[in-house]
């Protein structure tokens, strides 16, 4: 790079999207390394919480849409949910340590995208809480089974599809009966959450994970 994200200047208007505008242009012409300086430095001009929720998954989602419309190639989408990946498992470590509540991060079987759990689970960790993450694919019965053990303060399940959840509706009620559950996600709704007994988070992971964190506080403070 001529100019790399180390010497770029606090933008004077909106940051978000001048970090958007220039990350964007690094991951679709493959630029690895500038795109891993510019997250480095989008993440320290603006904070983890803000630069994940204002910058990082709207840029995710613009890509899923430039692929769904053919504008991005199969390799091109794969490559940047990489590049982003690296990063988001880099901000992830260690956040299963700590005295916090426990939350547990999954997809349903036949779910396959797992990413937007990363910025949640960071949020999360950030607001105090231990993360145990077991991404995609994850077989509903294996997390009963592991809760009848060891119950967590909260299960998310996060699915891109109605299905995805609705064909599990039966473990994922007897799950709600061993630890609260929240469905998050394209394929999660109101109504779905209130069928199997548990919470329905809406809205981006970072903002849901706050809201999280915060209604947590609330009941603990209530209770003392």
């Amino acid at each position: 790079m001529s100019d790399t994200p180390a010497t770029l200047a606090a933008p004077s208007g909106d940051p978000a999207a001048l970090w958007h505008t220039t990350l964007a242009e690094a991951v679709r012409l493959l630029d690895e390394e500038a795109a891993e300086e510019l997250l480095d430095c989008c993440l320290a001009d603006m904070g983890v919480e803000d630069a994940l929720r204002r910058v990082v998954m709207p840029l995710m989602r613009e890509v899923g849409e430039d692929w769904s419309a053919g504008i991005l190639t199969v390799a091109q989408e794969h490559f940047i949910t990489q590049v982003v990946r690296a990063r988001l498992t880099a901000l992830s470590r260690g956040w299963s340590s700590g005295l916090g509540p426990m939350v547990w991060l999954a997809c349903p079987p036949g779910e396959l995208h797992d990413l937007p759990l990363f910025p949640f689970g960071i949020a999360l960790h950030r607001g105090g809480w231990r993360v145990r993450f077991f991404g995609a694919h994850t077989p509903v019965h294996d997390l009963v089974a592991l809760a009848k053990v060891t119950p967590p303060d909260l299960v998310v399940l996060a699915s891109t599809t109605t299905r995805g959840l609705t064909s599990r509706r039966w473990e994922l009620t007897q799950l709600a009966r061993l630890a609260p559950v929240a469905v998050a996600g394209a394929g999660a709704s109101w109504a779905f959450a209130d069928a199997i007994g548990g919470q329905y988070l809406d809205g981006d992971p970072v903002s849901a994970a706050i809201d999280v964190v915060q209604r947590a506080r609330l009941a603990r403070s209530e209770a003392s």
